[in-house]
């Protein structure tokens, strides 16, 4: 950020003016008078340092706003500057937080996620000095504390056990649980943030499989939606930069599911499963390649990458309609604590994908910044 001098003199004027009750702004409305006389070009002069603005600026408006104590003067530059001007540590801060991609991390139920998310990338020496691993936050569904000193409750239990009762209570608690966790973990300093999940895949997966299941009503659905387009509005922390497909076919899915044991999970049968991965693969592979887009992705991920088509949910378009998608197939399955080379090449991929969708947002955004110009020159 620059601060330019005539934002500090017009400022220092006002405060002079208001201290000593008359106007030194009428020196600039006399025509025998040039406000900017001594220093030309000044008036557009920008500083791009504290220290250079403290050290120069006080005796440079002692003299052309008129007050005569030093001291005073240096004490109104250094709270000006302070006010208007980022110190080098939120500067930082500030570059970190445009530099950063977020990706969430989608697929089936017992698709692989938190194996890929904990054991994959965590191990990996291409990847594990620059991410931040932020895992589905379950343990928030599985524990929900009374509020009066009861027993705590676990909706997810709840869920699978009375769908009908507990689908519209669970969406909405998973959703805030997610918009929780996005919060929590967007000032991460790691370049890659890695989510499990996203509030995408709730309404584009999930949210669907219950309401064609009748779990939903169509009084719930329109609830849900009356909400969630307004509060991603509003909330632009919880749109990632990219999603990554872990896809795996419904059987491998159900035979993983068996073998974790997760108590809650009992119930899930091999149908529900077939319908939420045709529901992943509706939304993240429905998009178009875009070979001029993918230039930077090394060959073996070129055709796997897919930008979202979400002409058909208006709802969802302006949120991530374009943005990309890279597919990986994981229904083989690989050790990955042991198999080095796999992992590596996973880790690559995933790399490689981030750098190609920070140079895209990059890109994008200096488009979008060239045609609005445009624009205004036009007008």
């Amino acid at each position: 950020m620059f601060l330019s001098v005539e934002t500090l003199l017009n400022a220092l004027a006002a405060v002079h003016e208001a201290k000593h009750g008359h106007h030194i702004e009428s020196r600039r409305r006399d025509d025998s008078v040039d406000f900017t006389q001594g220093f030309p070009d000044r008036a557009f002069w920008k500083i791009g340092s504290k220290v250079l603005l403290q050290a120069c600026l006080p005796d440079l408006v002692q003299g052309e706003i008129g007050i005569r104590n030093k001291r005073h003067c240096t004490d109104i530059v250094k709270h000006l500057a302070d006010l208007e001007m980022p110190s080098q540590n939120q500067e930082e801060a500030e570059r970190r937080k445009r530099n950063k991609v977020t990706l969430c991390v989608e697929g089936n139920i017992s698709a692989g996620k938190s194996t890929f998310l904990q054991k994959l990338l965590k191990s990996s020496v291409e990847l594990r000095d620059i991410i931040e691993v932020v895992p589905e936050p379950v343990d928030k569904w599985q524990n929900i504390q009374d509020t009066n000193g009861g027993q705590p409750s676990n909706l997810l239990e709840a869920f699978y056990r009375n769908p009908e009762r507990y689908a519209y209570t669970f969406q909405n608690y998973v959703f805030v649980t997610r918009l929780m966790q996005a919060k929590d973990s967007e000032d991460c300093a790691a370049p890659l943030r890695l989510l499990e999940r996203s509030v995408f895949s709730d309404r584009m997966v999930f949210v669907r499989a219950v309401h064609e299941a009748k779990w939903l009503s169509e009084m719930e659905l329109s609830i849900y939606d009356s909400w969630f387009d307004p509060v991603v509005s509003q909330l632009q922390g919880l749109v990632p930069d990219g999603f990554i497909y872990l896809a795996a076919s419904p059987e491998t899915c159900m035979r993983r599911m068996s073998a974790r044991g997760r108590g809650e999970e009992g119930g899930v049968s091999l149908d529900y499963l077939a319908n939420l991965h045709s529901k992943h693969e509706e939304w993240l592979r429905s998009g178009a390649l875009r070979p001029e887009e993918l230039q930077l992705l090394s060959d073996p991920s070129r055709n796997l990458v897919f930008y979202l088509n979400q002409e058909r949910q208006p709802m969802l378009r302006k949120h991530i309609d374009g943005l990309p998608a890279l597919y990986l197939d994981c229904d083989t399955d690989i050790d990955l604590e042991n198999d080095i080379s796999a992992r590596s090449a996973f880790a690559r991929q995933i790399r490689d994908f981030s750098d190609h969708v920070r140079a895209l947002r990059e890109a994008r955004c200096a488009l979008d910044c060239h045609s609005r110009c445009g624009v205004v020159l036009l007008q």
